[in-house]
């Protein structure tokens, strides 16, 4: 079940980056919104950092059905159980630091090193005032795998 699941969203995720690369780009960005320049070991974490953030974007926009299962295959269980307390009680998204979204922001999707196994992923508002977003999370490597273990809020 976890391989379907881990197959379907590789696929949906190389469709989104796909699209994505055909769109006009808002921010200032590299190929892929990762910096191709960043060494082998930062630019994996970072390659599924953005991963993550395109598919649960999009999961979000068109029902978030998925978002769960997107989450539980990316966060460590400590940040799932800290991430669904605040969602219940706060209702507001601490991944997306927002309430909704809309698809357009997975074109503006950035990932930028922030230092030691932490990341910096921005998305820019497509609309009003074009605010940007940005979330800093740890991602690390367990066995053959990329974990988020941990989020930083505001």
């Amino acid at each position: 079940m976890i391989r379907k699941f881990l197959f379907i969203a590789a696929v949906f995720t190389v469709a989104t980056l796909n699209f994505c690369e055909a769109r006009a780009q808002v921010q200032n960005s590299a190929p892929g919104h990762v910096d191709e320049n960043l060494p082998e070991a930062q630019k994996a974490p970072a390659l599924f950092a953005y991963g993550f953030y395109a598919t649960y974007i999009n999961a979000v926009c068109y029902g978030d059905q998925m978002c769960d299962n997107i989450c539980k295959a990316a966060f460590s269980e400590k940040l799932l159980k800290r991430v669904k307390k605040i969602q219940r009680h706060k209702l507001y998204d601490p991944i997306l630091k927002a309430n909704n979204c809309t698809p357009e922001t997975i074109s503006t999707l950035k990932v930028a090193f922030a230092g030691d196994d932490w990341y910096d992923v921005s998305y820019q508002w497509p609309h009003e005032k074009r605010e940007i977003t940005v979330i800093t999370i740890k991602v690390v490597q367990k066995g053959s795998r990329f974990e988020i273990i941990d989020l930083k809020e505001d």
